[in-house]
């Protein structure tokens, strides 16, 4: 039974409440190249997209917003725009006010508002100017913030593991905007980094979360790695995404594949993989499914009750603990 949410209103579209889903699209242009942008949200508009997100994360894309959206309404293209802000979008809204009248919504990552104080004071400036201009707020959190791997990390410090996260860019402070090539440039830049440093490939085991599953699957088929370290994997980016919008014609439409099912049949190191039933984001038939067709050695830690954050239990320790012995 479909649970009823909270209606919310962006633009002209109703989403929420009894409302049917609606599908969103963004665009991947410099989105202060105004015409390069109204061409694609125009195509995005034609192809079935009822909301549509640029980014805006800096002044000249914020200057860009009202440009844009006039030009839209000339074509009579009457879609919501929403904005996307990054690491200065309360000083975007604050500073440039025709780009925070004429978006439709915002959507911002608390993780990239700043620690302590200081994120505090930078999301009450979004709030404030959300409530004075009615405009929808989505809060973001798509697991991709530093601040959510801490717990991760005490632990990895208690099995006295050394470790090196990176946070991709267009997180957690980084510049630019993710993309899948982006992204395996991101990790192959780490691993040389740390082979400068002077340790050996077959010292590293590579973990990947949620997305970053695609890329860890991506890196690992060279085999030059100690192991491998799945958690809440997908099969493809693809798949995933018609788990969401069967009727859509998603894979013409996605421009990552991150075919992580064809990837990990290429991998003969070792393989963790972990997964939770009741993950919302990912279903946990994809991650049972990346296990199945992985190569040996593999091992499973799947869970009745965690959601796509995994609850980091003694059970999981335990797991990602033998994993590592087994490695030895």
């Amino acid at each position: 039974m479909r649970k009823i949410t909270h209606l919310v209103k962006i633009g002209n579209i109703n989403i929420g409440g009894n409302n049917p889903v609606v599908v969103q699209s963004m665009t991947d242009t410099d989105t202060s190249d105004i015409n390069k942008t109204v061409t694609q949200i125009e195509e995005l508009y034609n192809a079935g997209s009822e909301i549509i997100r640029v980014t805006v994360n800096n002044a000249e894309s914020a200057k860009a917003i009202k440009p844009i959206k006039n030009i839209l309404e000339d074509k009579n293209i009457n879609v919501p725009i929403v904005g996307d802000f990054h690491f200065i979008g309360h000083n975007l809204l604050k500073n440039i006010p025709d780009c925070a009248e004429a978006l439709d919504k915002y959507r911002i990552n608390p993780g990239n508002l700043g620690l302590g104080n200081r994120k505090d004071d930078n999301f009450k400036t979004f709030i404030d100017i959300a409530k004075d201009l009615d405009k929808p707020i989505r809060i973001g959190v798509n697991a991709g913030s530093l601040e959510n791997r801490i717990h991760k990390i005490n632990h990895f410090g208690d099995m006295e593991i050394n470790f090196l996260i990176i946070a991709w860019r267009g997180f957690s402070g980084n510049k630019g905007k993710p993309s899948e090539k982006g992204l395996y440039i991101d990790a192959n830049s780490a691993i040389k980094w740390l082979k400068k440093l002077g340790l050996n490939e077959r010292d590293i085991i590579l973990y990947g979360e949620s997305l970053g599953t695609g890329v860890a699957t991506e890196i690992a088929q060279s085999n030059n790695y100690a192991g491998l370290v799945l958690e809440t994997p997908f099969t493809s980016m693809i798949q995933a995404a018609k788990n969401f919008y069967p009727y859509i014609p998603v894979s013409l439409l996605l421009k990552d594949k991150y075919d992580n099912q064809k990837k990990i049949k290429n991998i003969n190191i070792p393989v963790l993989v972990m997964h939770g039933e009741v993950d919302q984001i990912v279903p946990f038939w994809m991650g049972k499914k990346i296990y199945e067709i992985a190569n040996q050695p593999k091992y499973s830690h799947f869970t009745k009750y965690d959601d796509h954050m995994m609850e980091y239990d003694e059970k999981l320790l335990f797991a990602l603990k033998k994993f590592v012995e087994s490695l030895n």
